[in-house]
């Protein structure tokens, strides 16, 4: 949680992040909530979460991801949509049923309704009833400026596969380089998913907005890349290079070495070791949020490492 956040009485950290692997196949995606949004913590998580569990149930033949491009693509399309909808159709019917104020997240059980959908013990589908269509029809635009938040992910196999993309944050593949002092990222390979931004500093994109499928965007990895890294644009201050448009090359190699070869319970206890909260605030005030994956080589039935922080 940024400084900014955790100065406030009941604030909540705004990112979120879900990360699946199933054989070959990652999934990660990172989100980071509106700041201006009060319910943005609670589209945050359910994006991550939801559209996680969707996209690692892709079906059989889309593999390899690359052999099937345009199918793949529209298939991340379809289940963002999908959960995208179905998130603001859920909580517009309970705001109607409980008229819950956008100024305070715990009126009307808005807190408790958050943390059924956290746990899953309350399913989108149980919230169906008692809803008046007409009522929730009119309130969805506004249901869905409540929920903001940016998309950051990766959907990856043996073949390559994309980092897809809405609003700001950075996403960078690239292939690793090992050496005896252990590995580091190989000179030229990075490819990167830059932020998009509007015209106005701190203007962006979100999942929730109408024209959200206007701002999707794909980016193309090949097999060579080994490594993924994904951030919420707080992350980017300090992983991020000086534009925060492509991987900040020597942080990365600083953690490289002891990231790869840690074991996997070990690995988010080291990035909390190496970038603490008190570390982190001296540079960004926001929340921020990192995500590294990388495939072990030799064993492509081996599920990549991956650590957060």
């Amino acid at each position: 949680m940024g400084r900014s956040h955790a100065q406030q009485t009941g604030a909540h950290c705004q990112d979120a992040m879900a990360l699946r692997t199933a054989g070959s196949l990652l999934v990660a995606i990172v989100c980071d909530g509106a700041g201006s949004a009060a319910w943005s913590y609670v589209g945050a998580r359910m994006v991550a979460d939801r559209l996680t569990a969707a996209l690692s149930e892709i079906p059989a033949h889309y593999r390899p991801l690359r052999a099937h491009q345009e199918a793949v693509q529209a298939f991340v399309t379809d289940r963002l949509g999908a959960e995208r909808r179905r998130l603001i159709e859920a909580v517009a019917r309970f705001n109607g049923q409980r008229n819950v104020e956008a100024k305070d997240d715990c009126a009307g059980g808005f807190a408790e309704f958050a943390a059924r959908l956290f746990k899953g013990l309350w399913s989108l589908e149980e919230t169906k009833a008692d809803g008046d269509t007409n009522n929730e029809a009119v309130h969805s635009v506004e249901i869905a400026e409540r929920l903001r938040c940016t998309l950051v992910g990766a959907l990856v196999d043996d073949s390559g596969g994309f980092l897809f993309h809405i609003g700001d944050g950075l996403a960078s593949a690239c292939a690793l380089r090992l050496g005896n002092a252990g590995a580091c990222v190989a000179e030229g390979t990075e490819i990167a998913s830059p932020p998009e931004n509007g015209q106005y500093a701190n203007e962006t994109f979100f999942v929730t907005d109408p024209d959200w499928r206007d701002h999707l965007r794909f980016t193309l990895i090949g097999p060579e890349c080994d490594a993924v890294f994904l951030m919420t644009d707080g992350a980017a201050a300090f992983a991020g290079g000086p534009d925060q448009r492509s991987l900040f090359v020597p942080f990365a190699n600083q953690l490289l070495p002891h990231l790869t070869t840690r074991p996997d319970p070990d690995l988010s206890d080291f990035l909390a070791q190496v970038l603490p909260p008190e570390k982190v605030h001296r540079v960004t005030a926001d929340d921020a949020t990192l995500v590294f994956a990388h495939k072990r080589r030799g064993d492509p039935d081996v599920s990549p490492e991956a650590a957060s922080a």
